[in-house]
């Protein structure tokens, strides 16, 4: 397991957590490519990205993308 840690040995960053912001980050790009082809709709895309947040809770890619 890879554990990043911050000043004062508190973990930040764990195998879980980056796998989740990977899901997420790639969940979240086939949306927006869906998106753009017409797929679905900006709702469609919006009501699935709350879902998407609420599944792999976030913490980088949320506040990026």
């Amino acid at each position: 397991m890879i554990v990043i840690y911050r000043e004062g040995g508190v973990p930040m960053v764990t195998n879980e957590s980056f796998q989740r912001e990977i899901n997420y980050a790639v969940a979240k790009s086939l949306l927006k490519r869906m998106k753009k082809q017409g797929l679905i709709t900006a709702e469609e895309l919006e009501q699935a990205d709350r879902k998407l947040r609420a599944k792999y809770a976030p913490l980088v890619f949320a506040l990026v993308a």
